[in-house]
């Protein structure tokens, strides 16, 4: 028989148990075991039962050679508990009572261990669970077997807070499937499940750390075509962003949620003037004859007299603006009258009546957005969305081939897209007044009720029907 040439670690004071279960397996594999045991005994010389003299010496042989691999294991300050024997058996038992005496004092310590046993950090599942059998095969070995209830529960009792929700569902199994052997497989399954979790975090950390150092090295390339610097583009130039405020600075810290619109934008300080920003746009003022409004307020000429697309849905984005405005009254959610403030263009001298102010509630795709202080003229041809205004709160709008991204925190808040020397934004009103009616002047019937009875048609028609006393 073919045997391994190991070295094990040699018994001292502390490694009995490790030394043991190493001498055991060792001694199987030469075929020595059953002798250190007793399980098998010196062969009688029997020609009728086949048992030769060949027989006898190797019985021999196999005893010297587990009689001489328990000695040369030890230490040598420990050889003396077994130098007057040469029988392997006497020589085990000698060695167990003196590490292993069976008293109370060593029960104690047994127990003591098994109360004890803890995973450590790093240690996987299955490991601990070889140590608490291990303490359970002392324990029984000194006639003081633990109850597989009492085995589980230790094997649950200082698991990771990551196992809390299994092991919730494992003690509320039945008693039939509540063992020892369940439960460890189906922990280990859960570590399995932990660990592809984590691996693909991981991976996905660095798969975003790499993306994010390859955009830094492409950053590296660029040159710009005004400075001649590299690192970035010729709209991202610091010497260009000194001279004309830059659009991308930021933007009104707007809700980003689609059920709490968040706080209103009640900041009403006017922006910081730049007289060298000149952008296709001209100018408004405020002139206030109410000493609790302060400031003047730019606005966009356009947006007054501008022919093009009156529609109230159609909001004009304005980075010169320091007021939203609004034209229709009936989208507001909140709304303050005001009768002693007017709007002057400062171009062409018109007067606007400015006839309240309030907050309004637009829907951009899944996302609905609260702006506060929204001056209301019904004067306007078009409404306004203020940039200075959202550029206090830092969120970020970027523009480019006719298109301004505005974001929050890198995700899209919407778009405003260039039309006609404007950049315009279609959203969704959410909180416009029901279009009440009479029906033969007794009963007002709900709109939409209308609109769904005659083939959908718009509001408009159903209002001019109406008063026409057309027959509905």
């Amino acid at each position: 028989m073919a045997t391994f040439n190991v070295q094990i670690e040699k018994l001292d004071a502390n490694n009995y148990s490790n030394w043991a279960a190493d001498i055991k397996y060792l001694l199987l594999d030469k075929d020595c075991w059953s002798i250190v045991t007793g399980t098998e005994e010196i062969p009688v010389l029997d020609p009728d039962k086949g048992i030769t003299h060949r027989d006898l010496k190797e019985y021999r042989l196999r005893a010297s050679t587990a009689i001489s691999t328990i000695y040369l294991n030890i230490s040598p300050e420990f050889r003396k508990i077994i130098e007057g024997t040469e029988n392997a058996r006497v020589a085990w038992d000698s060695l167990k009572k003196f590490f292993e005496p069976d008293n109370r004092s060593r029960h104690m310590q047994l127990f003591s261990e098994f109360l004890a046993c803890k995973i450590l950090p790093g240690e996987n599942i299955s490991l601990f669970a070889a140590k608490l059998l291990r303490l359970q095969e002392k324990l029984k070995g000194i006639n003081h077997p633990i109850h597989e209830d009492y085995m589980c529960f230790q094997l649950l009792r200082y698991l990771p807070s990551r196992y809390d929700s299994i092991v919730q569902s494992i003690l509320r199994w039945s008693d039939d499937k509540f063992k020892f052997n369940e439960i460890q497989l189906e922990l280990v399954a859960e570590e399995s499940r932990l660990q592809v979790r984590a691996s693909d975090n991981n991976e996905e950390h660095i798969e975003a750390h790499s993306i994010s150092s390859s955009r830094k090295s492409c950053r590296k390339s660029l040159v710009c075509f005004h400075c001649n610097r590299s690192g970035h583009f010729r709209n991202k130039c610091p010497e260009l962003q000194k001279k004309v405020p830059s659009v991308s600075s930021g933007f009104d810290r707007i809700p980003s949620t689609s059920q709490d619109c968040g706080r209103s934008l009640p900041d009403t300080s006017p922006p910081n003037p730049s007289s060298n920003n000149q952008r296709r746009r001209r100018r408004t003022k405020i002139q206030n004859t109410n000493p609790s409004f302060h400031g003047n307020m730019s606005y966009l000429i356009q947006a007054c007299t501008s022919e093009v697309s009156k529609a109230s849905d159609t909001w004009v984005f304005d980075t010169a603006a320091s007021h939203h405005f609004c034209k229709d009254k009936s989208i507001f959610n909140e709304y303050v009258p005001i009768s002693d403030e007017k709007m002057t263009v400062a171009v062409e001298g018109v007067t606007i009546p400015i006839e309240g102010k309030g907050i309004v509630n637009l829907r951009f795709g899944h996302r609905i957005l609260k702006f506060g202080e929204v001056m209301h003229s019904s004067k306007l041809n078009r409404n306004l969305i203020s940039g200075p205004r959202l550029d206090k709160k830092g969120v970020v709008f970027e523009g480019g081939k006719g298109e301004l991204r505005v974001k929050e925190n890198g995700q899209l808040l919407f778009k405003a897209f260039l039309r006609d020397g404007l950049y315009v934004v279609n959203p969704n009103i959410l909180n416009r007044k029901r279009v009440g009616f009479s029906a033969n002047s007794v009963q007002k019937l709900d709109a939409r009720l209308w609109h769904s009875r005659l083939a959908h048609i718009g509001s408009h028609t159903i209002q001019n029907t109406v008063k026409n006393k057309g027959v509905l």
